[in-house]
């Protein structure tokens, strides 16, 4: 069986450290970026995860940017969202994700607590590969 890919892109290598970490352990596949603009280039390029993780406020192109660049390329992708700012950040991306209708699975606010996150990507991971 080949491990479903997950994407992340958090410009925080400790966040994308623990995810990495994380997912890998459960059985995941991870490619992590540290600019909006990198998984831009690696989803235009025809790679297609199985989830994506975003956080939300990055340098050059921040997580809301990315979450309507995702909508516009019609993207169903199971998506993560992660900030280590205030809460308002996440109630905005949720409900942001509801109006595109992305495929939101998660919320997270950094720093991410490791059982929380093992959590979510287990139950991820067996819906992915039980279908």
């Amino acid at each position: 069986m080949i491990s479903p890919l997950l994407v992340a892109v958090d410009d925080e290598q400790t966040s994308l450290d623990l995810v990495e970490d994380s997912a890998t352990n459960i059985g995941f596949y991870v490619k992590t970026f540290t600019r909006g603009f990198e998984l831009q280039n690696f989803l235009q390029q025809g790679s297609k995860p199985a989830l994506i993780l975003v956080d939300i406020v990055m340098p050059d192109i921040d997580g809301i940017e990315l979450m309507l660049w995702l909508a516009g390329e019609q993207c169903k992708i199971p998506l993560i969202v992660t900030s280590g700012y205030d809460e308002k950040y996440l109630e905005e991306a949720t409900q942001i994700a509801a109006r595109l209708d992305l495929n939101l699975k998660a919320v997270f606010h950094k720093p991410i607590q490791i059982h929380d996150i093992e959590e979510n990507l287990e139950s991820i991971y067996r819906s992915l590969v039980s279908n």
